[in-house]
């Protein structure tokens, strides 16, 4: 019997879930500077709801973002000791990609800081605009194809959500999408995470990775390369 546990941490409310065949269990919490604190208990409580070992799980997910620099590295520390301690399988997903589907054209907005955000406009499951890092100017561009927004950046930059319906979600990350995710994620490939706030040094230095921001140690690499 396959157990799946999910583990997104990239927003102010995380979600965890677990599906037990057709079976889903799910938590949030939150704000995001309580993640460390409570993701060890938060878990607990999720297993024990479900009536379920951590031995048992056979594979793990976890939200790859684009996120929050200290969110990002609690899902992924969490999810690679588990995975590491019971024998589970790691696999990642992208954030965005686990975001609630809307049933209208979406431009999907969240503040990267520095005057870039990361946006993507999707209708329902497909993307018309895949997501990236960019500049307000350019997601200004994207808001033609959009009817509404979702996102924290509509609330710094107040540009982005004129004359769209603006979204209000406490659980960015859809937990069955999450499962989802990780049912259907490649086995074997490395799990890194996507900062947002590394949405300008993905401008300057460029990425190798499906549009994924660099890290600290990748950056020092790139420099000491083109040095």
């Amino acid at each position: 019997m396959s157990i799946l546990l999910s583990i997104d941490c990239a927003f102010p409310e995380a979600v965890i879930a677990i599906q037990m065949d057709n079976k889903v269990n799910w938590r949030s919490f939150g704000p995001q500077r309580s993640h460390a604190l409570r993701i060890i208990d938060e878990l607990g409580a999720l297993f024990e709801q479900a009536d379920v070992s951590t031995r048992a799980i056979s594979r793990i997910g976890v939200g790859q973002g684009p996120g929050s620099f200290t969110g990002l590295r609690v899902a992924l520390s969490t999810a690679t000791g588990l995975a590491q301690a019971h024998g589970a399988e790691l696999v990642g997903f992208s954030t965005f990609e686990a975001l609630p589907q809307v049933t209208e054209p979406t431009l999907f907005a969240f503040d990267a800081r520095q005057g870039m955000v990361y946006a993507g406009v999707r209708h329902q499951s497909s993307w018309i605009h895949e997501p990236a890092a960019m500049s307000v100017e350019d997601a200004m561009a994207l808001k033609s194809e959009a009817q509404c927004i979702l996102g924290n950046a509509a609330e710094r930059y107040s540009e982005l959500k004129e004359n769209l319906k603006v979204l209000e979600l406490k659980h960015h990350a859809d937990p069955s999408r999450c499962l989802k995710l990780t049912r259907q994620a490649c086995a074997g490939q490395i799990v890194l995470p996507t900062y947002k706030e590394g949405a300008q040094a993905q401008r300057l230095f460029g990425s190798p990775n499906l549009g994924r921001a660099l890290d600290a140690d990748e950056l020092v690499s790139r420099s000491q390369e083109e040095g």
